[in-house]
């Protein structure tokens, strides 16, 4: 069976969120869901990214991400890998982002 995940990363500033879903959709709905809290300027930026991320990734691709200055978004057909997690555990919430 097929494993996708997803994250929300913030190159140290913040602490990343992970997702993991069966199907490229339920990834994409688990990361959108995420966003409901964060403020406007924000969810416009990740919206489309993960929209497009999620179009191109039904294709073939096994991996995809989209970054801007301190924050970026990935999507891959594979298990999440938590090489960093214990790192990244102290960093601070993102503000508005839902945490699962």
């Amino acid at each position: 069976m097929t494993t996708y995940s997803g994250s929300f990363y913030f190159f140290g500033n913040y602490r990343p969120v992970h997702f993991q879903a069966s199907t490229i959709t339920k990834l994409r709905n688990q990361m959108l869901d995420a966003l409901h809290n964060m403020c406007d300027a924000d969810r416009d930026w990740y919206v489309p990214r993960i929209e497009g991320i999620a179009r191109q990734m039904r294709k073939d691709y096994t991996s995809m991400s989209a970054d801007y200055g301190t924050r970026g978004v990935t999507m891959r057909k594979r298990a999440h890998d938590g090489f960093l997690d214990e790192v990244t555990r102290t960093l601070p919430h993102y503000p508005g982002l839902i945490y699962v």
